[in-house]
């Protein structure tokens, strides 16, 4: 219960408020209606209000603690839907003439040029079902798209082999199928058909075959040099051998 000083209190406040609203006329005085009121009811009454106060503060936080997981579940959902940079091109500031042991758990940048990972492609593509988009882009500013519909690579135990492409569609040609089924090759894994390890015959890292009609990973040569299969190669781009001046693989949910 409160003390009669701050029921009094209260009285004063409700009275001065309700002046407000009737254009101050009102009234303090002991005879007026309001100083009539028994103490025990303005207690009861701002106890009532108090309660009322405190239930919907507690529904308040309630809610705000339901938005929030609200909030991660959308956020959750965005970050499993969303594309994935899982290799990039566009300046040869990175060195990707590289190792075994670099290719498998990856390089480079989120900002600039970068290579994710074998070990990190193998778990997303075999988590769940992934498209490869691969856009590339010459000297000329022509900029081409090859699409696969479902893409994925094997494990460590098996040489990270290129399992899956599914169909392909776009501009770019498809230069990717000849690879389908090969094991990853480096310049000191050498797990292509050829007599020769083409990762170092063509300064790369790929899905080589004998050898390739795609190196991505190969040398960033700054011009167009047609005829040199060692740069950044997509051969149907132009029925020919010669390096893009940008690419970026992606992997894009299905």
């Amino acid at each position: 219960m409160k003390t009669t000083w701050e029921i009094k209190s209260l009285r004063m406040i409700l009275l001065l408020v309700l002046g407000l609203i009737q254009g101050g006329n009102t009234t303090t005085t002991e005879d007026s209606c309001y100083a009539q009121e028994d103490d025990a009811s303005i207690g009861h009454w701002f106890e009532q209000v108090t309660q009322n106060m405190l239930h919907m503060q507690e529904k308040m936080n309630n809610l705000e603690l339901q938005m929030k997981q609200m909030m991660k579940v959308v956020d959750d959902k965005c970050s499993k839907d969303k594309d994935i940079v899982i290799q990039r091109r566009m300046d040869g500031s990175v060195d990707f003439y590289r190792t075994w042991s670099d290719y498998k758990v990856g390089f480079g940048n989120n900002s600039g040029e970068l290579f994710i990972g074998l070990e990190n492609i193998h778990k997303l593509t075999t988590s769940r079902p992934y498209q490869l988009l691969i856009i590339l882009e010459d000297w000329e500013g022509d900029r081409r798209l090859a699409l696969y519909d479902f893409f994925a690579v094997g494990s460590e135990d098996q040489q990270y082999p290129l399992l899956s492409l599914g169909s392909y569609s776009g501009n770019a040609g498809d230069s990717l199928s000849y690879h389908l089924g090969q094991k990853f090759s480096t310049k000191d894994r050498d797990n292509d058909d050829y007599k020769t390890n083409c990762a170092v015959d063509y300064t790369g890292a790929w899905w080589y075959k004998s050898c390739h009609y795609s190196n991505l990973n190969g040398r960033y040569l700054k011009y167009d040099v047609v005829g040199n299969a060692q740069g950044v190669d997509w051969y149907h781009f132009k029925q020919q051998h010669s390096s893009q001046k940008f690419v970026e693989m992606i992997l894009r949910p299905r």
